[in-house]
């Protein structure tokens, strides 16, 4: 949570030069982004894994799949989203999946990202849990914290399997 309170600051514009000489932290609070962010976190709507179209009505759903389905593999992709897009700039994320049942600190490193949100291919949540842990400057926490995922929203859209 402290993370949250941390990257949900609006930035403060340093217009007198004394944050240089004294130093200004991370910001200002913004009680509405953390209240919003805490609330996505107790859904687990916060960091998610889902089909890369599963928030596309079903027409638009057919239209990527008609018009870039077989060049972009849309069938296939699925979007990873730390924590809905709150980060700063020297957060990195650290991917990582174990076999279902073991741990996830100790499963296999999929990718670091510097965004807060990455499409992959061949996610496979029936046979793996996914987890992250966050580096500040390439150090990463010891905290491994594990990804909601919904079953429904990782179904590739009927578009796909009509295509095929």
């Amino acid at each position: 949570m402290r993370w949250l309170v941390e990257n949900t600051v609006s930035a403060l514009k340093d217009i007198t030069g004394e944050c240089q000489t004294y130093g200004c932290g991370s910001g200002l609070l913004d009680a509405k982004a953390l209240v919003l962010a805490a609330q996505k976190a107790e859904q687990g709507e916060l960091s998610t894994i889902r089909h890369v179209l599963a928030e596309k009505l079903t027409c638009d759903q057919q239209w990527y799949i008609d018009h870039f389905g077989a060049k972009a593999k849309l069938c296939n992709m699925y979007r990873v989203s730390f924590y809905d897009g709150f980060t700063s700039k020297n957060t990195t994320f650290r991917l990582l999946r174990a076999k279902k049942g073991d741990s996830i600190t100790n499963g296999d490193e999929i990718l670091r990202a510097k965004s807060s949100s990455v499409v992959l291919q061949d996610i496979d949540t029936l046979l793996y849990d996914y987890g992250f842990q966050t580096c500040e400057n390439t150090v990463c926490s010891i905290d491994t914290y594990q990804f909601h995922i919904n079953e429904t929203e990782m179904k590739s859209p009927v578009a796909c399997t009509q295509s095929q």
